[in-house]
């Protein structure tokens, strides 16, 4: 999906070595806590994590690091 480069993404972001990144061009919905202990394990505390529709996420990948469901 091509995003409009007039319009300012309402999310952007990447992994810690930026490797990847992504851009989010439309509404987050609401911000969910978990408190699970894989999320806890994970961050050290208790995770907030936000969504959006599919259509409005652009991934950028350029190297094809990214590995769905790898753990």
């Amino acid at each position: 999906r091509m995003s409009d480069p007039a319009t300012p993404p309402r999310a952007t972001g990447s992994c810690l070595c930026g490797a990847i990144s992504y851009r989010v061009d439309g509404p987050l919905r609401d911000v969910t806590v978990c408190h699970c202990s894989v999320c806890r394990r994970l961050h050290g505390a208790a995770a907030a994590y936000a969504a959006c529709a599919r259509e409005h996420l652009t991934v950028v990948d350029p190297d094809g690091n990214l590995v769905a469901g790898a753990r």
